[in-house]
């Protein structure tokens, strides 16, 4: 799927292996209404962007003495603070934004919905050991890795 964010270099990247079905379901759905009303939203496409920036910041787990955490606390922690990134989407509004431009929308939703998804049903970090252990040999021939995987795997192909 081409994305029209930031067409001039600047791409949303891919979503996560596990996130492909969500991310048709949510193209297919329609969003979370907003209860602002149409005048007091936020109707710019760099809002989404900026927005976007910022989810792919809280994403990224918090690092206590340089490792990625895990912990039950701070999984619980960015479970709880989900569904104001979700409501700070809904509030963004699309009208007379270009196709390319509602795609991009509905990524950023597909990708938020994948985290929850992550939190209520797989839980990678508590369900699969492996998770922690990830080693890439070959550069991916993705913008971004897909599936689950802990942040700071080690990339051995970076290394001489």
């Amino acid at each position: 799927m081409r994305v029209h964010a930031l067409s001039a270099g600047r791409r949303l990247p891919f979503v996560r292996r596990g996130q492909r079905v969500l991310l048709a379901a949510a193209l297919g759905v329609a969003g979370l209404a907003s209860s602002l009303p149409a005048q007091a939203r936020p109707r710019r496409y760099e809002d989404l962007l900026t927005l976007f920036r910022a989810w792919r910041e809280f994403q990224q787990p918090v690092l206590a003495k340089g490792v990625p955490n895990y912990t039950p606390a701070a999984m619980a922690t960015q479970r709880r603070t989900l569904p104001a990134w979700k409501a700070r989407l809904a509030a963004l509004d699309t009208t007379g934004w270009s196709i390319p431009q509602q795609v991009d929308y509905h990524v950023v939703r597909a990708e938020m919905n994948g985290l929850d998804f992550d939190h209520r049903v797989l839980r990678p970090w508590a369900n699969n050991p492996a998770f922690y252990v990830t080693v890439f040999t070959d550069q991916s021939d993705q913008p971004a890795r897909e599936g689950p995987f802990a942040r700071g795997a080690v990339e051995l192909w970076s290394y001489t």
